[in-house]
């Protein structure tokens, strides 16, 4: 196997992995929202810390959701013009726009959500409210959704770049 395919093949088994991992958030929003109505509607003793904690695990499910959606082609996509062009066309367009579109996006959850973890964390910052629990963990979840959407998309960009030269599919 070139090195190429197997670049691409432990990216995209990130890729993969990480959505099918993480998304047992998912599982964790639903019982912390079912206890929440649960304490609050049945017991009528509702919680301080839920409602932070669910906002925290939504935001870590949307961040390392954004390399599995990119792999399976999620997100939205203009395919008015798109649609019509030949496949090599096609994969010629993605690797010309790669850096205007994705790696624009890549650029700002990774780099730029760096610095803004890092701030946080440097100030220690924490929620204003009651429960009072530290935010910089979960601004974490920016840079790294934006290294797992930085992995997905270069994948994606070997695999353009491979089938416009050699005229196969990774």
């Amino acid at each position: 196997m070139s090195f190429v395919k197997k670049i691409v093949r432990i990216f995209d088994l990130i890729s993969i992995g990480s959505g099918k991992i993480f998304s047992w958030v998912l599982v964790i929003l639903l019982s912390l929202s079912i206890y929440e109505v649960f304490t609050r509607r049945i017991l009528g003793s509702p919680t301080i810390w839920t409602h932070e904690i669910l906002k925290f695990a939504l935001a870590a499910s949307i961040m390392f959701a954004l390399g599995y959606t990119h792999y399976y082609e999620g997100h939205v996509n203009v395919d008015l013009f798109y649609m019509k062009f030949s496949p090599k066309a096609r994969a010629v367009i993605d690797i010309v726009t790669f850096v205007p579109f994705i790696g624009l996006f890549c650029y700002v959850f990774l780099i730029e959500g760096w610095e803004f973890f890092m701030t946080s964390f440097l100030l220690r910052e924490r929620t204003s409210s009651a429960f009072n629990v530290i935010v910089y963990p979960v601004k974490f979840f920016v840079p790294a959704g934006g290294f797992l959407l930085t992995i997905a998309a270069l994948s994606t960009l070997l695999k353009n770049i491979y089938f416009v030269v050699k005229g196969e599919k990774l």
